[in-house]
């Protein structure tokens, strides 16, 4: 439990403090309100809801990620994502 505790919290520092584009910062802050949700109510069933947490997570943890620029980001969904 306290490993949880602190991926969350590291996740959503790099993503609020160390990015360079807006999409990891909203995804650090959703990872900063599951981290005070944990303390009231976190029933860990693997769902899509488990899956996004993790994926959030691995986003924050991303070098590559954290330093693309807004513009790269929508570049980035269109290719990927959108195609």
């Amino acid at each position: 439990m306290l490993l949880y505790f602190f991926v969350l919290i590291y996740a959503a520092y790099l993503g609020l403090s160390k990015s360079n584009n807006f999409f990891c910062k909203i995804i650090a802050v959703f990872l900063a309100f599951r981290w005070v949700l944990f303390f009231i109510e976190d029933i860990t069933k693997y769902d899509m809801n488990f899956y996004f947490l993790w994926v959030a997570v691995g986003v924050c943890f991303s070098n590559q990620f954290r330093n693309l620029s807004d513009e790269q980001i929508k570049i980035w969904t269109a290719k990927y994502i959108f195609a």
